[in-house]
């Protein structure tokens, strides 16, 4: 049997590389995506949409009013041709959060919104790269992150999940260097106390 001692987490190593390549490979591919889904005749239909609304409410003083059933069919009506038969019900941070892309027009908003989570979902695949040691290859790890369709819908769509799976990530990162640091304290503690103890 082969030696199956632990080896240091592996991350990206950025250099002219096939793995280099391939993270800026994917980044083109999911902002053209982006670009191309803004232009497109059913982005008045995506998650997004409903987003702008609750955004626009809350960035025209109305915010009082964010649930207001009423007044957002009046502004999503008037904002959009052929909307989507749904309502902002996200929590109302969110559409504080957003409501400076009020300020700009809808299809220009979504632009900056969807290109904003492929840089927050990119900046997680990179992140995440030295936790997650399967599969050895770069890009095979970079193929297995394309090839998981909600991501990819999220982007579409324009939701805030690559957001909160970024903030999740995050706290998986931070725990595992919690876990870590109380390891070596504890591994540093027994020593002490085996040396004093002579």
């Amino acid at each position: 049997m082969g030696d199956r001692t632990a080896t240091a987490p592996r991350g990206f190593r950025f250099a002219l590389n096939d793995s280099t390549l391939a993270l800026a490979a994917l980044a083109i591919l999911l902002a053209a995506a982006v670009l191309w889904s803004a232009r497109g005749v059913n982005v008045e239909k995506t998650d997004f949409a409903l987003t702008y609304v609750g955004d626009h409410i809350v960035h025209t003083g109305m915010g009082r009013h964010l649930y207001d059933v009423g007044l957002q069919v009046h502004l999503r009506d008037s904002m959009f041709q052929a909307p989507s038969p749904l309502y902002f019900e996200h929590p109302p941070f969110e559409a504080v959060a957003l409501s400076p892309l009020a300020a700009f027009q809808f299809r220009t908003a979504y632009t900056i919104w969807g290109l904003f989570n492929v840089a927050v979902l990119l900046a997680a695949i990179v992140w995440l790269r030295p936790y997650l040691p399967w599969p050895s290859e770069d890009i095979a790890y970079l193929f297995l992150w394309l090839l998981f369709a909600p991501l990819l819908v999220a982007i579409y769509q324009g939701q805030s999940s690559i957001v909160v799976l970024a903030a999740y990530a995050a706290a998986f990162v931070l725990l595992m260097i919690v876990v870590l640091m109380n390891f070596v304290v504890d591994l540093f503690s027994r020593q002490r106390s085996d040396t004093w103890a002579r």
